[in-house]
């Protein structure tokens, strides 16, 4: 019958397949194409590194107050986190497909910045990093190097110089270099020796907070003076520390008659991987 109908009436017939061909043309230039198109859920990571606590202690006191707040945020499917006996945490929140990531984004901040304060102050130093994610790899990269450079050189070099040029493409929402290790200072001490002085490990951190910073000093010739000064000369103290052997000067404890007991009396330090 339909058959019937466009064969007695071929002009109608070539004029509707034309403007069929018309509208799929016009459908095709304006559908949107994407290379990998987003068919998973957004994704928002919560990350922080809480220094020197296991994984028990990352689940009892940084884990538990943050999965508190941010249960139940708007659009959430699920969550899952994970704790490290090197005192990370990590939290991925997946929210409902077609979920604006941004929003998204903007109301897990919200709910760990409710958390913040529940958390170690040593947590609240080193802050919480919440950022948005896309779990699709888009790329990997290999570096390597001949015998010149050693794993934490070309480790270092490819998170300075290479993820942040990653970064800066556009559609890229994050760009990691798998077993990071970056260079950091290792203070390594002897627990006995210690404990015969009475010296603990927060001992230790406080004096190098204390004495690897920055301090402003003044100039010479600054206001108020008693007279006019033709030239002022600004004075910079050290400031943070550079080199191992300056970590192992640092001043543990010093007495009335001169005696100091310093890092490298106690232990050494070197220049080696974070983690």
């Amino acid at each position: 019958m339909i058959s019937r109908f466009f064969l007695g009436r071929p002009v109608f017939a070539i004029v509707l397949s034309i403007l069929i061909v018309l509208v799929g043309i016009i459908a095709a230039i304006n559908l949107p194409i994407e290379q990998y198109p987003n068919i998973t859920p957004p994704q928002v990571q919560v990350s922080v590194i809480y220094p020197g606590a296991d994984a028990q202690t990352v689940a009892d006191s940084v884990a538990a107050p943050l999965e508190d707040q941010i249960n139940g945020v708007e659009d959430m499917i699920y969550m899952y986190s994970q704790n490290s006996s090197t005192g990370s945490f990590s939290m991925s929140i997946y929210f409902n497909i077609g979920a604006d990531g941004d929003i998204a984004l903007s109301n897990v901040q919200d709910r760990v910045d409710l958390a913040l304060p529940q958390l170690p102050s040593a947590v609240q130093k080193q802050g919480v990093v919440v950022k948005k994610e896309t779990p699709t790899i888009l790329l990997l990269v290999t570096v390597e190097s001949d015998e010149r450079y050693d794993e934490i050189y070309t480790n270092n070099y490819a998170t300075i110089h290479i993820a942040d040029e990653i970064l800066r493409l556009p559609g890229v929402s994050d760009a990691k270099v798998i077993n990071a290790r970056n260079y950091a200072m290792r203070v390594w001490v002897r627990p006995d020796q210690m404990s015969q002085l009475g010296i603990g490990t927060n001992d230790i951190v406080d004096a190098i907070n204390e004495q690897n910073a920055d301090y402003p000093i003044g100039q010479l010739g600054q206001a108020p003076t008693t007279s006019p000064v033709p030239l002022t000369i600004p004075i910079t103290s050290l400031g943070r520390l550079d080199t191992p052997e300056q970590y192992d000067d640092i001043i543990l404890r010093a007495t009335p008659d001169g005696a100091t007991v310093k890092v490298k009396d106690r232990g050494h330090t070197e220049l080696g991987a974070q983690s």
